[in-house]
């Protein structure tokens, strides 16, 4: 991809907490895009038909464009660098409502583009009722400015997300050709509603570094941050799921019975005062694990939690309870990747 970075619980849960996100992506920086030759006209610029390997969607895309080939996206490139037009496609596991389906946008909007130098919205078009948005900005992408657009396309289970990058002194003449490929975009969903929920995600670095993971990249990230505390906190667009990481640090040295009190403590004040604990166990690097669930609340969650010195951390997974099947691959790639360092 060009980009130098990539790939609610509503219900009773007092999300009073926010949190920060520090997210880089490693995908590696390309060379640094050209103008378009003088003597380059649009005239001479042909369409090309593509279709995605999942048969997902179909599109037009300038010939002689490099591409790209993902599991669930696709990227055209101009040979010199100065245009890229790129297509994904995530499944939510449901149809997303008009406030669901713009969290989706906000989240994807601050948690990408808004990790670019001098980016800046300057445009933003919204038919919820379609289940269509179209937003533009302006941003740097290796020192060189870029106007962007985004179109994002919900049918049925699945948003396609389209982002069309061009150097700015090349926009003007280049616009119609990004309008045609737009406009030649069909659309085949069902093909797509199998593929794994939430399934586009980017890297994590908490608080001093104390931890690392990944997480879905269009989700809606808060933050808080107390004297001894701060909760990193995960949204899902619907509001159904959540992953929350809390940093606890005082200064004394945290006894396994305090740290236990001190997780139990957070699950009643942050989630439901009648949290059952039906398993607890210890894992083999000594942090320890519980599964629980809030009967009033009608939603479940995972629990880890250890001690690093003076740190305390604590990692949480929840859901609401008919979701499981829908959210649980999310949040299982989390878990697969929380890390800290040694």
């Amino acid at each position: 991809m060009k980009h130098k970075k990539l790939a609610p619980f509503s219900v009773y849960l007092l999300f009073s907490i926010c949190l920060i996100i520090s997210c880089s992506t490693t995908n590696t920086d390309s060379v640094a895009p050209q103008e378009i030759p003088a003597n380059s006209s649009i005239s001479t610029i042909f369409l090309i038909n593509y279709t995605h390997p999942t048969n997902c969607f179909k599109v037009s895309y300038p010939v002689g464009w490099n591409v790209e080939e993902h599991q669930t996206s696709v990227t055209f490139n101009d040979p010199d660098d100065s245009g890229t037009i790129e297509i994904l496609m995530e499944n939510t596991g449901l149809i997303l409502d008009a406030v669901s389906f713009e969290n989706f946008i906000n989240a994807t909007e601050i948690n990408w583009f808004g990790t670019y130098k001098n980016y800046q919205e300057t445009g933003r078009e919204i038919d919820v009722e379609k289940g269509y948005a179209r937003l533009t900005k302006t941003l740097d992408w290796n020192k060189i400015p870029q106007n962007v657009f985004s179109v994002y396309q919900q049918k049925g289970k699945v948003i396609y997300w389209i982002s069309i990058w061009e150097n700015q002194v090349s926009s003007s003449s280049r616009q119609p050709i990004f309008d045609q490929v737009i406009e030649s975009i069909s659309y085949n969903s069902a093909y797509c509603e199998d593929l794994t929920p939430y399934q586009t995600l980017m890297p994590f670095t908490g608080l001093y570094n104390l931890f690392s993971m990944q997480l879905p990249l269009h989700w809606t990230h808060t933050s808080e941050k107390g004297n001894y505390f701060q909760i990193d906190t995960f949204l899902s667009p619907d509001s159904n799921a959540a992953i929350q990481n809390i940093t606890y640090d005082d200064g004394k040295k945290i006894t396994r019975g305090a740290a236990d009190t001190i997780a139990l403590d957070f699950l009643k004040e942050l989630y439901a005062k009648d949290v059952v604990i039906p398993e607890a166990r210890v894992q083999s690097d000594n942090s320890i694990r519980w599964i629980w669930k809030s009967p009033s609340g009608k939603f479940q969650g995972i629990t880890f939690y250890e001690t690093r010195g003076t740190s305390f951390l604590m990692l949480t997974m929840m859901y609401v309870n008919d979701q499981k099947e829908i959210y649980f691959p999310p949040l299982d790639a989390a878990i697969s990747s929380y890390a800290i360092p040694k």
